[in-house]
């Protein structure tokens, strides 16, 4: 059942496509958002360590990084032991929410009592929180329960991404020229090289090894909640290099909807996972 979930998830993609391709990216793209944001929120909590203007001791900087996963598998291993029991689905839809409202307090509480700051990553949380219930959940109960929060899920979404906007100067995408193409183009050779190789070294299909990292360029939103985030913290070292962060972070993800979009598109016409047209890029009805 959760395999089919899977298809059906896979189906509704704006290209519906399906094949070993999209298989592969639809887990990796989740992958990658988890490890990025652990890696980030290290290195964010060791900057502002040196840099800030209050040290901090190494157990705490772990503390903070790894706590939020504590929260969020806790809250949602409660969750989901919950769900489990109950039958009707706006019950358990209301239990998702108010599991997830306990996450975030659960935070703030720590957040209050232990740092006396603004010290967890509540993105960490809620990442985990999901991970826990979703895997703790039998899928039949969960896919209801996903439909129904799809719509909170986008008007999160739109605030984020409001949010983030709001204090951007365009003026700053032309001073980061050089810094945008070094940016873009460092991050395609790791994305088309790194699942290259991988590719061959868990000897996936042909089309996986060559097209996977293609369709990996597109940017996320996770990538401009971390440009807010590092910028916040640089401006406190250097405002110079925040405005440097912004304009590059900013203009590549505006390039990217437009270049990485159409050479993803590109990717699994070649992998021939795209209904109805051929590697050739012609509709296979037309033939």
């Amino acid at each position: 059942m959760r395999e089919k979930i899977i298809e059906e998830s896979i189906q509704s993609l704006e290209y519906h496509t399906h094949g070993p391709v999209t298989k592969t990216l639809i887990p990796l793209a989740a992958l990658d958002d988890v490890i990025g944001v652990v890696v980030f929120f290290t290195v964010i909590s060791v900057v502002s360590a040196v840099k800030g203007t209050e040290s901090e001791s190494v157990g705490m900087i772990l503390l903070s990084v790894f706590l939020p996963f504590a929260i969020g598998i806790g809250v949602g291993w409660m969750a989901s032991r919950v769900l489990r029991r109950v039958q009707g689905e706006n019950g358990a839809f209301a239990l998702f929410l108010l599991f997830l409202c306990l996450s975030t307090v659960t935070g703030i509480l720590t957040d209050w009592f232990l740092f006396h700051a603004w010290k967890l990553n509540y993105i960490l949380i809620g990442m985990s929180f999901s991970a826990a219930v979703v895997n703790g959940v039998p899928a039949e109960k969960m896919e209801p329960l996903l439909k129904k929060y799809n719509p909170i899920l986008g008007l999160s979404l739109v605030l984020v991404i409001v949010n983030l906007g709001m204090p951007l100067d365009c003026r700053l995408m032309a001073s980061a020229g050089l810094f945008t193409v070094l940016y873009m183009v460092s991050r395609a050779v790791g994305k088309i090289g790194g699942a290259y190789v991988g590719g061959k070294v868990t000897e996936a299909p042909e089309t996986v090894t060559k097209y996977l990292g293609f369709t990996l360029l597109p940017h996320s939103g996770v990538s401009l909640v971390f440009t807010g985030i590092a910028a916040t913290t640089l401006n406190g070292i250097d405002p110079s290099l925040a405005a440097i962060l912004q304009g590059t972070i900013v203009a590549a993800a505006i390039l990217n909807e437009i270049i990485a979009v159409l050479v993803a598109k590109y990717a699994f016409v070649r992998a021939g996972e795209i209904e109805g047209e051929t590697p050739g890029g012609k509709s296979a009805r037309r033939q």
